[in-house]
C-alpha cells in the first residue's frame, strides 16, 4: 500500500503542554505534556483507529497507518520548543516588533500568514549562517 504524506500542526495547548492534529484527518487530534509525548500520542491514536477499522470491518481514513507525517510549527509551540531563543534577540535578527513577537510566543494574539512567513525565513537564515560555526 501506498504510503499518504501528511502535515501535522503542532500547537501549544492550553494546559502547558503540546496538541497536535493532521488537518487532513478531521477528528484526529491529541495533547501531551512534552511535544515527544504528543507525538507518540498522534502514533498511538493512528495504531487504534486502524485496529478498531478492522475489528469493524470497515475502512479506516488514516489509510492504514501508512503516513508519512512531517511536522509543522504553530509560533508560540517553536518559541516553547526552542526556548533557548531569547524572544527579543530573535525579533530584532528578524525584524519583528518585540514586544510583538512575545505576543505571538503566548498565542494570545492572531499572526497572519505573512508575519508567519517573514519569522519562518528569518529562523531558516539564522540557521542556515549556523552552519558556517567551527570551534
Amino acid at each position: 500500500m501506498e504510503t499518504k504524506k501528511v502535515e501535522a500542526i503542532i500547537e501549544k495547548a492550553s494546559n502547558g503542554g503540546y496538541g497536535i492534529y493532521i488537518p487532513e484527518l478531521p477528528g484526529i487530534g491529541v495533547i501531551g505534556d512534552t511535544e515527544e509525548k504528543a507525538k507518540m500520542n498522534l502514533l498511538e491514536v493512528i495504531k487504534d483507529i486502524v485496529e478498531q477499522c478492522k475489528i469493524d470491518g470497515v475502512n479506516d481514513n488514516v489509510y492504514n497507518g501508512n503516513l508519512d507525517i512531517t511536522y509543522r510549527y504553530d509560533p508560540s509551540a517553536f518559541l516553547k520548543t526552542f526556548n533557548f531563543f531569547n524572544v527579543s534577540s530573535l525579533a530584532k535578527a528578524i525584524g519583528v516588533d518585540s514586544s510583538l513577537m512575545r505576543q505571538y510566543k503566548t498565542g494570545k494574539i492572531y499572526i497572519s500568514e505573512n508575519r508567519k512567513k517573514q519569522i519562518e525565513s528569518g529562523i531558516h537564515k539564522i540557521a542556515y549562517s549556523m552552519l558556517d560555526v567551527k570551534f
